[in-house]
């Protein structure tokens, strides 16, 4: 999937419009109106594509067909142990358990890999798009996204609740969502 966020809708409550010109219809393409159908198409494109390199990369890696691979897959998620049943991975394990099994692979031919390697956790303490965008935006001394659209207060909350999202991650799909305090249990 892909996501190209748009803002017509709030700034038109707002009592805003856009217009311009444009020499072509992709050169129309902005945060503040809907998408055109040629720009829907190219990203549709790009997603077809890749998803159709995954496809090849996991039916050479697994020694699955790709039809197999592709009933399997449907963006799905797997547990491990379906995962497992469905030819997806060797074995199950845990973060130690992999890192083993690398070093292992690594050792058995280390002219073929790295001469050495090592582990390292690189955590980001906001992963969500827009704090992504906005330390893009401030390592190229730029304004803030939002702050240059106008519109900081409104996609601010927007980001608020789309972090209850991540919250989301109950394999079975099950979920207490409080509607006065906006927690996920």
């Amino acid at each position: 999937f892909t996501l190209f966020p748009t803002f017509e809708n709030m700034i038109k409550k707002m009592g805003m419009s856009t217009d311009g010109v444009a020499t072509t219809d992709l050169a129309e393409t902005s945060a503040l109106s809907p998408l055109n159908k040629n720009t829907q198409d190219i990203y549709q494109l790009g997603i077809e594509n890749g998803y159709d390199r995954f496809l090849d990369v996991v039916s050479r890696g697994r020694q699955l067909s790709k039809d197999k691979v592709d009933k399997i897959a449907q963006g799905q998620v797997w547990l491990g142990q379906d995962a497992h049943k469905n030819g997806l991975v060797d074995e199950l394990g845990d973060t130690d358990v992999a890192i083993e099994k690398a070093g292992a692979l690594v050792n058995q031919n280390p002219d073929k890999y790295m001469d050495s390697f090592s582990v390292q956790w690189l955590v980001d303490e906001d992963d969500s798009f827009l704090a992504k965008l906005d330390r893009k935006l401030k390592q190229k001394g730029q304004v803030l996204l939002t702050n240059w659209l106008g519109l900081p207060q409104e996609v601010h909350q927007v980001k608020k609740q789309l972090n209850v999202l991540t919250k989301f991650n109950d394999p079975k799909g099950q979920y207490l969502y409080c509607l006065n305090c906006g927690s996920v249990k």
